[in-house]
């Protein structure tokens, strides 16, 4: 559907959306769709146990929005504390670009410990493995840490993986006498690689990158 034929306006709360299609054009049953929508996550991260919400898709004939054609509700996903910091530089504009030294800069509200993970998804079109990689060894295109960040915890017993455009960090476990390295929460995490911007234009909803802290109990 193009811009003329739909109009997306607020719904009865400020939770609610409404899309009335303008055009001929039907939607065609048993076809996918992708619906994209800015909307601001709530301010509180979701607690250990707590119930996840859903969202409610409702279609409808007639413009009061009574009587539901058919409705499907969805599992909501967790709200995670946001970082403290998560920033790149040296990306390039073009299209197709060869993009070398890419810096990533990120902290976390939470301390890392052994044992942890840190995950970073980069937007699908991205490939952020070595051109030489395979699927035994999984290694980063030119990965290596940044000589002005905290890199220093992540010794080489940490394991640094990159497979398509997942980037994954694993702190090192403790060793035999108990003794193992912590970040403190905001400390800075910098590192740099290589990769190469996508040839065309992302969807504006997959057009971003996210990075996860997953502790070691999961």
């Amino acid at each position: 559907f193009s811009k003329s034929e739909v109009v997306c306006r607020s719904g009865s709360n400020s939770n609610a959306v409404v899309l009335e299609l303008l055009a001929s054009k039907s939607i065609v049953a048993g076809r996918s769709y992708k619906l994209a929508l800015l909307a601001t996550n709530p301010a509180v991260s979701t607690q250990e146990g707590e119930q996840l919400g859903q969202w409610q898709l409702e279609t409808f004939q007639a413009a009061d929005l009574l009587l539901p054609i058919d409705s499907a509700r969805i599992s909501s996903f967790r709200i995670n504390k946001p970082l403290l910091s998560w920033s790149y530089a040296n990306a390039g504009r073009a299209g197709g670009m060869a993009v070398v030294g890419l810096k990533l800069t990120l902290s976390f509200p939470d301390p890392v410990t052994p044992g942890d993970t840190i995950e970073i998804l980069a937007p699908p079109a991205y490939d952020l493995a070595s051109p030489t990689s395979h699927a035994n060894d999984a290694r980063c295109n030119n990965f290596k840490w940044s000589s002005t960040g905290s890199a220093l915890p992540f010794t080489a017993a940490s394991r640094v993986l990159c497979v398509g455009h997942r980037l994954t960090i694993q702190l090192a476990d403790q060793d035999a006498l108990g003794n193992g390295t912590v970040l403190e929460n905001g400390t800075a995490i910098e590192f740099l690689l290589d990769t190469r911007n996508p040839s065309s234009p992302i969807a504006w909803g997959l057009n971003h990158w996210l990075a996860h802290h997953i502790n070691v109990a999961g």
